[in-house]
């Protein structure tokens, strides 16, 4: 296949798993790069690649210059949010919206609509951009930049 970069989400148990995952690409004939997310309950593993590959280490990118680390674990520790509908609001904030409602007259009801104009009258607002343009940035990127897959998140 054309490989020209591997992406090992985890540490092979087997140190020639690894080699022969990196080794797509130099097979290929082709130059590529390889990378590996390994944790602190990978060190066995990655100490045995190391061994068989005849190293010291790999190079390694310190993601405390990222996110501290102390951010890093108060966001891990922190409750998820929860989910959410197309219209931002929750399922569940709806049905306590709609549990509290008080019945009303139909007479009453046109009364308060004329008093009190839909929100469809209103002029829409414009939807807010989600990231800066790329052209606005002046950081280097670092990583994956602003493009880090959700479950390297959690």
């Amino acid at each position: 296949p054309d490989v020209s970069h591997v992406f090992n989400y985890d540490a092979p148990m087997h140190p020639e798993d690894y080699v022969h995952r990196i080794g797509r690409t130099g097979r290929a004939g082709r130059e590529g790069a390889t990378f590996m997310l390994v944790t602190p309950k990978d060190s066995k593993a990655y100490g045995a690649i190391l061994s068989n590959m005849q190293k010291d280490a790999l190079d390694e990118i310190d993601f405390d210059t990222i996110v501290p680390a102390d951010e890093l674990e108060a966001a891990m520790n922190a409750p998820r949010r929860e989910s959410r509908s197309r219209g931002g609001d929750s399922a569940r904030r709806g049905s306590r919206e709609s549990s509290r409602r008080t019945k009303t007259t139909g007479s009453s009801r046109r009364a308060a609509a004329a008093e009190h104009p839909s929100a469809t009258d209103a002029e829409p607002a414009a939807p807010k951009p989600r990231k800066k343009p790329a052209a606005t940035r002046t950081e280097p990127v670092k990583g994956f930049g602003e493009d880090v897959p959700a479950f390297m998140m959690r």
